[in-house]
């Protein structure tokens, strides 16, 4: 995945786990939209000690160091 490529480990872990999370909270027409191959882009917020992570159809989420998203 080319858009978690410049994460550490342990970020890389730790916004995998929340991302599973995230879809097992969806029905499966949202977990399609979702999947990680839609993933385009993840910026690190250091204040919020969270990621921002955009997806292909434009939406984004807080993904946060306690595995929960916003």
């Amino acid at each position: 995945m080319e858009a978690l490529d410049h994460l550490n480990e342990f970020e890389r872990n730790n916004l995998l786990k929340t991302h599973k999370r995230h879809l097992k909270a969806m029905g499966k027409e949202q977990q399609e939209k979702h999947r990680l191959e839609n993933i385009i882009k993840v910026e690190r917020n250091h204040d919020e000690r969270s990621f921002h992570v955009h997806f292909k159809h434009g939406e984004w989420y807080h993904y946060t160091l306690s595995n929960e998203w916003y």
